[in-house]
């Protein structure tokens, strides 16, 4: 037997937006208690990396692929956007460039910001934007101003800083840089769970978990958990 192959993914993504899984959770924690397992002890909180599926873009790119998932929106939602200094962002590649020139790469940000800012004024003057192009263009907002500067000439130029909230793709916004200890660095998110403390032989469940950006503390998320 075999099924197409987006059905699991499908079928996730409607798991996940009815909280099945929290309701499992709670189902097995109740019948757990009626039976006596859960007892009186205090639960332990703890954290654990979770690898974003989403690679890291650059600076640049990130721009670009947001301006692309502004124009995809427009034209689903039957807007004509502005006229842009560039005209291939429809491709879904990269820019084409000499990308080992140091000045093509900057004169290439001063197109991607200049039309990132054409965009997001245009939307911002729309009676009624559609959400989904409202939210692209929040997110277009956001990666073009997060990594960039403006020099003393109105020119701009990408920060020596990273942001503290950056995001890091337009493919998963939401996946940032995470730090589980001085040495263990990754891009994702953080499982905040609790677990029931030993007791003896018996086994211990889990009472309690929430997902968070990677570069959430722990602390922040215990009373979340528990």
């Amino acid at each position: 037997i075999t099924c197409e192959h987006s059905t699991l993914c499908k079928f996730r993504a409607k798991a996940m937006d009815r909280e099945v899984g929290r309701a499992l959770l709670r189902d097995t924690l109740t019948e757990a208690s009626e039976a006596g397992l859960l007892g009186d002890t205090g639960d332990i909180s703890d954290s654990f990396m979770v690898a974003g599926a989403a690679a890291r873009q650059g600076t640049l790119v990130l721009i670009a692929r947001a301006i692309r998932q502004v124009l995809v929106e427009a034209e689903d939602a039957g807007c004509e956007p502005p006229t842009l200094r560039r005209s291939d962002y429809r491709t879904g590649r990269k820019p084409a460039i000499a990308w080992a020139d140091a000045d093509a790469r900057q004169a290439l940000l001063q197109d991607l910001v200049a039309d990132a800012e054409t965009l997001n004024h245009w939307i911002a003057d729309l009676a009624d934007p559609a959400e989904s192009l409202q939210q692209a263009g929040q997110l277009l907002a956001t990666v073009a101003t997060q990594d960039v500067v403006r020099t003393d000439d109105g020119s701009v130029a990408i920060a020596q800083q990273v942001a503290p909230d950056r995001v890091l793709s337009t493919v998963d916004p939401d996946i940032r840089h995470g730090r589980k200890s001085s040495s263990q660095k990754f891009d994702g998110y953080k499982a905040h769970v609790t677990v029931q403390q030993p007791v003896d032989d018996k086994p211990r469940l889990i009472t309690g978990i929430t997902v968070t950006p990677g570069n959430v503390p722990d602390g922040d998320q215990t009373v979340a958990a528990l």
